[in-house]
C-alpha cells in the first residue's frame, strides 16, 4: 500500500494542487519515487544506514557532541570494551528485528502451504467418495 497519496492532504490547498501535479502517474518525480521506494532499494538503504551508524567513527562522532553523549551512553556495568559493547548491542538489536521478520515469513509460508493443501484435500475427498 502506497502512503504517498495521503501526504498532500497535510498541505494547504494551493500547495496540494501544485504538488499533486508532481505526484501523478506520468510525472518524472512520481516515477523516481516509485523506483526509490521498492522493497529492494529501501532494504539496501536501511541496511547501509544501520551499518554506517554502527561504524566506530560515526559512533565516536555522536559521542563528541553533548546530545550524542546523553542519547547513546548508558552506565557501564560490564567489563566489555566499548567496541565489544557496541558489537553486543548490534547483535541484540539485529536478533530482535530478525525474529520479527522470520515470524512474518513463517506466517506467509504457512498460509501458502495451507492454500496449496486445499486442492489436494478436495481431490482426495472426491476420490474417496467414488
Amino acid at each position: 500500500m502506497d502512503p504517498l497519496p495521503a501526504v498532500p492532504w497535510a498541505l494547504a490547498r494551493p500547495l496540494r494542487l501544485r504538488g499533486g501535479r508532481w505526484l501523478t502517474g506520468g510525472h518524472p518525480l512520481r516515477a523516481a519515487w516509485e523506483r526509490l521506494t521498492t522493497v529492494p532499494v529501501v532494504a539496501l538503504v536501511y541496511a547501509a544506514v544501520l551499518w554506517a551508524w554502527h561504524l566506530p567513527r560515526a559512533y565516536e562522532a555522536a559521542l563528541g557532541g553533548e546530545w550524542g553523549h546523553h542519547a547513546t551512553v548508558v552506565p557501564r556495568v560490564t567489563t566489555l570494551t566499548p567496541l565489544e559493547d557496541q558489537a553486543l548491542g548490534g547483535v541484540i538489536m539485529w536478533a530482535g528485528s530478525s525474529t520479527v521478520d522470520m515470524l512474518a515469513v513463517l506466517a506467509l509460508v504457512w498460509r501458502l502451504l495451507a492454500a496449496l493443501e486445499r486442492p489436494v484435500r478436495r481431490a482426495a475427498a472426491e476420490l474417496g467418495a467414488k
